[in-house]
């Protein structure tokens, strides 16, 4: 997203990837058989919706912006660390001591990947409004992936997400309006680039990632599931090696090993008390 923020306006692509989600054939067909679920539960999911898709994703779009990519990865490597103090505040989940220092290990992996092992990047960083809204971005992800526990089991995750986006398209409707009839915001266009931007943040990242991610927080918990979040930048390090011929530096290798080690502690205990 921050590679192509100047040709995919943050607002529309938001709005769009919610309706594009909401009435993807892939999960059009869990309306009938989920209906009487998302009706009885749709205060919660109405919520869930806004939370992560637009003070969540939306914010996140605009914020990348203007922050640098330093800034937002080293942002990003606190969310674990936010869903696990929310998913305590709100659901008393619990993590033991060794699945804690998991997660500081797998933390410090990140900022070694993300700071490319130097140190004294630290001391130059620039922090812009930008970095404020990553963090309200984070903080509300954190309280939709804790309220995602607090729907029924029986409530398919395909269905949640159509449900979801309906929300957040709504909400996100007259912002978007705003954006483009007031302000003069740019247009969202539907090929080239942008278009393949909008496929991917609204199906494979908004449908089959997010039912992956729901369906792991349904079963193991929101706290225990944000370790995970440390192998996204050691996937896009990997990916960047295997597909845009980027070079394969020590720090790589020394984050990568953290964050593996760190995510493999986090989750070969069961939750404990501290």
């Amino acid at each position: 997203m921050r590679a192509v923020h100047e040709a995919v306006p943050p607002l529309g692509l938001a709005f769009w990837r919610s309706v594009v989600t909401a009435l993807a054939p892939l999960i059009a067909w869990r309306w009938r058989r989920d209906g009487r679920l998302i009706l009885t539960h749709w205060r919660l999911i109405a919520v869930i919706g806004v939370l992560q898709y637009v003070a969540g994703q939306a914010l996140m779009y605009v914020a990348l912006q203007t922050t640098t990519s330093v800034n937002a990865g080293l942002l990003n490597a606190t969310q674990p660390a936010m869903i696990v103090l929310v998913a305590w505040a709100m659901a008393g989940e619990r993590l033991s001591a060794r699945q804690l220092g998991g997660i500081a290990l797998a933390l410090a992996g990140v900022i070694v990947i993300v700071l490319r092992g130097e140190w004294r990047t630290l001391v130059a960083l620039d922090f812009v409004v930008g970095d404020l809204l990553v963090v309200l971005a984070l903080l509300a992800w954190s309280f939709y992936a804790a309220l995602v526990r607090r729907l029924p089991p029986a409530l398919h995750p395909l269905s949640l997400i159509a449900a979801a986006s309906v929300a957040a398209a709504l909400a996100l409707a007259p912002i978007y309006a705003a954006d483009r009839f007031v302000t003069a915001g740019p247009p969202m266009t539907f090929s080239g680039a942008p278009g393949l931007v909008l496929v991917y943040v609204a199906l494979v990242a908004g449908v089959i990632g997010v039912a992956a991610w729901n369906g792991g927080i349904a079963r193991i918990g929101a706290g225990r599931a944000s370790s995970f979040l440390y192998l996204i930048p050691v996937l896009t390090s990997v990916f960047g090696v295997a597909l845009l011929a980027e070079s394969f530096r020590a720090y790589h290798a020394i984050g990568v090993a953290l964050v593996f080690v760190g995510v493999w502690i986090a989750n070969r205990t069961r939750f404990a008390a501290l």
